[in-house]
């Protein structure tokens, strides 16, 4: 222990802080957990058995250090996520956008594959399937397909297709 406060363990030592009952606190105005410089070390979370990592506050990244281009400054996680929510009234995930900027955006190798913008337009540059049996909205008017569809096909290899209701006009323009 130097003059300055500072506990410097040298040598291979591999030491343990162990409290052996009660609750172990780390304390300072500011908590800073860092490798050695130039050690390229993993700082590692291990709760024992069924112990959790109890976050109570929102995690953010302060610096502009990132791996996604454009994404400087965010929370960045470079590994697969997975969320196993237990709550039976609120969503699994929430998003709540505070600026302009889309809800969500998705990438493969920097190319662009989905987004809902913060309208809720979403965007897929796949193929939509939709496995439920109806597409519904509770607008009185839906337009499916407003663009500048050159060849339209429904139904592939349907035996049947029904359009509009049993009364009423139907119209399909040419």
């Amino acid at each position: 222990l130097d003059s300055a406060g500072n506990l410097t363990i040298g040598g291979s030592a591999s030491p343990i802080f162990q409290a052996t009952g009660g609750e172990f606190t780390l304390s300072g105005q500011t908590l800073t957990l860092t490798t050695n410089q130039g050690s390229n070390s993993n700082i590692q979370l291990k709760p024992d058995g069924s112990g959790i990592i109890d976050m109570q506050k929102p995690i953010q990244n302060t610096s502009n250090y990132n791996s996604i281009p454009g994404a400087e400054g965010a929370v960045v996680i470079e590994d697969v996520m997975a969320i196993a929510a237990k709550s039976s009234t609120q969503s699994a995930l929430i998003v709540n956008q505070n600026g302009t900027g889309d809800l969500i955006s998705a990438s493969q190798s920097g190319i662009a594959k989905f987004s809902v913008s913060n309208t809720g337009a979403g965007m897929f540059a796949g193929n939509l399937t939709v496995n439920g049996n109806y597409l519904t909205s509770s607008a009185t008017t839906f337009n499916l397909l407003n663009t500048n569809i050159i060849n339209l096909n429904i139904g592939n290899s349907a035996t049947a297709i029904s359009l509009g209701a049993q009364s009423g006009m139907t119209t399909i323009n040419n």
